[in-house]
């Protein structure tokens, strides 16, 4: 739950920075580090690595069913 509410401020702090490079590995590394001690950097770090491998696949399922399902919406209106 900690964790939960520290990824919710941090994607509201950084919505700047793409896919928060850096970002997230650095909150997570640093917040486990204050909850357990030194030796948990490394997992909040895997933490984080394994949420933005997950965001990055739903991101590529989203765009391979936009590409599969292209909009038949009507034409543009602009002029040829």
């Amino acid at each position: 739950m900690i964790f939960g509410a520290l990824d919710r401020a941090v994607v509201i702090a950084f919505k700047f920075v793409p896919f928060r490079i850096g970002i997230d590995e650095i909150a997570t590394g640093g917040l486990a580090v204050m909850l357990w001690g030194p030796a948990a950097a490394a997992a909040g770090v895997a933490l984080a690595l394994i949420k933005k491998v997950r965001t990055m696949f739903w991101v590529g399922v989203g765009l391979a069913l936009i590409a599969a399902h292209p909009s038949q919406g009507a034409r543009g209106t602009d002029p040829p």
